[in-house]
């Protein structure tokens, strides 16, 4: 996603480009600009409920344009191919990013355009995109937020999230992992612990999910979570989730000790 975002549209005005049909121009921008933000912030605050159901569900449609976009983009082989996928990926980051805050703003009554939106997001710009955490990042915070406010409707956007947060984690633990992707930050760990409930839902005997507890595994001698405090107690919480699991993890605690 190299591409340098156009120009802020009507000055950044949120219900100005929703009025005046820019909205998805305005999405594209408002990644990459923190004043947009900011004024978006203020904006949601004064608006009314109809301005808001608005907006999600311009939100919702903007999406779905740009999944689309960005999936025949992928397909073909044409010479303008990159920029129309670094134009979807923006506009998906900046889709993200503004459902976050009206959320936020709105979470005693989400729209369920809002949750629509998110869920389109989850299913397709988390584990769906490879590699692309500046959207991935912001689709995942997203979608931890539903959790942690405990919203109706937010066991959806938990499948691709747990892999996707678990992972982030356990790279922040490891110095010699120089991959893009790779994190670093605490906030990857407290995500774990924030999200901790949703592994309650995983199917421990359902063989798809090897690889997460995989990642789950990993976690219990990975320095990021050992060394933080959100980190020890998402791992402690891991103790009283399944018979198997609980062997795993203490069988990796005892081999540390010696």
């Amino acid at each position: 996603m190299t591409k340098n975002p156009p120009s802020e549209p009507l000055e950044g005005d949120l219900l100005a480009c929703l009025a005046a049909g820019s909205f998805r121009t305005y999405l594209t921008t408002f990644g990459n600009a923190k004043n947009l933000r900011s004024l978006a912030t203020e904006k949601l605050r004064e608006c009314s409920r109809k301005q808001v159901l608005d907006i999600c569900s311009q939100i919702e449609k903007d999406t779905v344009s740009a999944i689309e976009q960005l999936h025949e983009a992928l397909s073909a082989n044409e010479g303008d191919s990159e920029s129309l996928i670094d134009d979807a990926l923006l506009s998906l980051r900046g889709a993200a990013l503004l459902a976050h805050d009206v959320l936020q703003q709105h979470r005693l009554q989400p729209p369920e355009a809002l949750l629509n939106a998110s869920t389109l997001l989850h299913d397709h710009c988390i584990l769906a995109l490879g590699d692309c955490p500046e959207v991935q990042d912001a689709v995942s915070k997203l979608c931890c937020s539903w959790w942690e406010l405990q919203i109706q409707g937010r066991e959806a956007l938990v499948p691709q999230t747990l892999p996707y947060i678990l992972v982030r984690a356990n790279a922040s633990g490891r110095p010699s992992d120089v991959r893009a992707n790779a994190s670093g930050r605490p906030s990857d760990v407290k995500s774990c612990y924030t999200m901790r409930d949703a592994f309650g839902l995983l199917d421990f005997d359902d063989p798809t999910i090897a690889d997460v507890k995989k990642l789950m595994l990993r976690a219990a001698f990975n320095p990021a979570f050992i060394q933080r405090s959100e980190g020890r107690r998402f791992l402690a919480f891991l103790f009283g989730l399944h018979p198997q699991l609980v062997r795993d993890l203490t069988t990796i605690v005892r081999n540390q000790s010696h």
